[in-house]
């Protein structure tokens, strides 16, 4: 068992600590840094669709996914919802807030019921500044994680919806399987709104797919080839 997990076992519960460890901003803290830091921080169980935080709010703390899944999203001027990016188990955000006085861009909100890491700010400050050695680190699970959107903005720009849709279900599933069962942990209109289309035209792509094994039923994707469909992706390029 890793130290942090020994030090913190009857904090959290060994699944809380893997997910916390698995994080790209947890995971890259030093051991001793990271014991630290839970050991000073909050728990925090939300109900379905209860909000965590509001766009415009003062940044408070860092955040980590233990259960359940979070959406990070915006009203857009003609009022439909932006789903900006979806938190699961093990995904940390609001990193990069957490150094300055800045306010949360965006809303974020319980797509099930959930429980959430959250790091207070002036403890996560104040750890990394004893510890300034461990800057390195802090920067490279913040530059992880701007990658990833940098990457989910060009795909927006420069993806179809189908190409968009294909990719979320190849990067959901398991790379080693020659089939794959996804359960989605929200509802269609949110799946829709994170690839930037309307539920209808999600309704539309899935059909479409059908031809390449793909299946839809409530909230199971059904990938009956997965070789299939990465042919499929590799047509797109």
């Amino acid at each position: 068992m890793p130290m942090s997990q020994h030090a913190l076992q009857n904090t959290f519960t060994p699944l809380e600590l893997k997910r916390i460890c698995s994080s790209h901003f947890f995971g890259a803290l030093p051991d001793q840094l990271l014991r630290s830091i839970l050991s000073n921080s909050d728990r925090i169980h939300m109900s379905s669709g209860e909000v965590l935080f509001h766009k415009g709010d003062t940044v408070d703390g860092v955040y980590c996914v233990l259960s359940g899944t979070v959406k990070l999203s915006i009203n857009q001027i003609d009022g439909r919802e932006a789903v900006i990016e979806i938190f699961h188990e093990g995904h940390s955000f609001a990193e990069a807030l957490a150094f300055n006085d800045a306010t949360y861009p965006a809303t974020a909100s319980a797509l099930q019921d959930s429980v959430v890491l959250r790091v207070p700010k002036p403890i996560l400050k104040q750890s990394i500044l004893q510890q300034p050695e461990t800057a390195e680190a802090v920067l490279a699970g913040i530059v992880l994680h701007l990658h990833k959107l940098v990457r989910q903005i060009e795909s927006l720009k420069t993806n179809s919806a189908q190409e968009r849709l294909v990719q979320y279900i190849l990067t959901a599933t398991d790379d080693q399987q020659t089939s794959a069962r996804l359960e989605v942990p929200f509802e269609k209109k949110i799946l829709a709104a994170l690839l930037g289309v309307t539920p209808e035209t999600l309704s539309r792509l899935f059909k479409q797919l059908q031809s390449h094994g793909v299946s839809l039923e409530k909230r199971v994707i059904t990938v009956r080839d997965r070789k299939a469909l990465i042919k499929l992706s590799s047509e797109f390029l």
